[in-house]
């Protein structure tokens, strides 16, 4: 008994991620936004979208319209010497059209999202209490990621605004280019005018900075919680003990309560699940362009950008595709334990054949609906290599 009293101090992972986002954007330095995650309650404050006016006001008329729509026009216009900027640019442009996306997405199920999350915990902690001990000692906590989440955030924060700094110092931000292009005589002989535009300039570009990362750890926190919660159970649920028939029941109940979560908050996470891979799959093939391509062709700034940017998309979509993966690949491997077990009555053979594999569906929809099962990883990272190498063989030389 004290033993099995000990499980329940193993720390539940969607806790520790949320945490990790919520200690930074959830405080009262920042706007309020309509899901936010209480971590002394434990619970998620959900609030109307017309209460959140600030936030609203910051991603959409300083990120999307005052930074995006600027960049527009530059790209239009084709005043800049420079070829990259018409390959790189948009490349940025995918990425935060596709945070923003997900934000919208998650505030519009943001019910279906707190339920989701919460019957995950609530199952989590069952499943734990139920587990042997000796599978408990296997059981990934996550360490690694919790830390660099904790970290990175408010790091991330105060780096926003030294990229808006030298966005603005090396005439980059895109306000501040086409002000200079604009308006150039006239700045250079008026000093306050000058210094005010730059000033308002990095102000645009420091908050869009900020709702940006904002946005991105929170498709981060979310996603990794959801993904990685559903997989630690989906891994404790197939090693249950099914030795009597109170524990065959323990599990068959299990895997309903989790195909239920499932069917409550289906439409967020086949939602979820479509924007990140074709998102990550696009940016994946770019970025290994413009980093093989564009060698030596950019401004070092922009370069070094590049490579970075491919190896943190590598990295997140790596570790969640395999959790993805992970919750096809234990399903699968726990309903055939279960079935193994010696069912003596009618009753239980019906209840375990109602028990569906689950698996993630992801897509396009209307073209292609597919589930990830094991392989798909690879088969992801193939359509990646083969998309970056036809770029690199139909686009001529910048």
């Amino acid at each position: 008994m004290q033993r099995r009293r000990e499980t329940t101090k193993l720390p539940i992972i969607s806790t520790q991620l949320l945490e990790t986002y919520s200690a930074t954007f959830d405080t009262p330095f920042f706007e309020q936004r309509p899901i936010a995650w209480n971590s002394k309650k434990k619970q998620f404050t959900i609030r109307d979208p017309k209460s959140c006016k600030l936030y609203w006001f910051n991603v959409f008329c300083v990120l999307v319209l005052t930074n995006g729509s600027f960049m527009l026009v530059i790209l239009k216009m084709k005043q800049l010497d420079a070829a990259w900027i018409g390959i790189f640019f948009p490349l940025l442009g995918v990425m935060i059209a596709g945070l923003f996306d997900y934000m919208l997405l998650t505030t519009y199920y943001a019910p279906e999202v707190a339920n989701l999350i919460i019957n995950l915990m609530r199952l989590e902690c069952r499943v734990l209490n139920e587990s042997l001990p000796h599978v408990l000692e296997n059981v990934s906590q996550f360490k690694n990621l919790v830390l660099i989440l904790k970290v990175q955030n408010p790091i991330f924060v105060g780096l926003s605004f030294v990229f808006a700094g030298l966005g603005v110092y090396l005439k980059m931000c895109p306000h501040g280019f086409l002000l200079e292009q604009w308006f150039g005589p006239y700045l250079e002989t008026h000093d306050l005018a000058r210094w005010t535009l730059r000033f308002l300039s990095f102000l645009a570009m420091g908050v869009g900075c900020v709702e940006q990362m904002q946005i991105n750890a929170m498709l981060n926190a979310f996603i990794t919680s959801i993904a990685f919660s559903w997989e630690r159970i989906e891994n404790l649920v197939s090693q249950l003990p099914t030795r009597t028939a109170t524990e065959f029941s323990n599990v068959v109940a299990n895997y309903r309560q989790l195909h239920l979560i499932g069917k409550i908050s289906s439409d967020f996470v086949s939602g979820a699940g479509i924007l990140l891979i074709y998102v990550m799959s696009v940016m994946l093939s770019g970025f290994t362009y413009v980093t093989i391509k564009l060698y030596g062709k950019m401004p070092l700034e922009a370069y070094l950008l590049a490579p970075y940017m491919f190896l943190i998309i590598f990295g997140i979509s790596y570790f969640l595709l395999r959790a993805l993966e992970g919750i096809n690949q234990k399903c699968v491997e726990g309903l055939g334990n279960l079935r193994l077990y010696e069912i003596r009555r009618s009753l239980e053979r019906r209840m375990v054949n109602a028990i569906p594999v689950f698996a993630i569906p992801c897509g396009l929809p209307g073209y292609k609906i597919f589930l990830i099962e094991d392989g798909y990883k690879l088969n992801f990272y193939s359509t990646v290599l083969d998309n970056a190498w036809n770029l690199l063989l139909s686009f001529p030389n910048p």
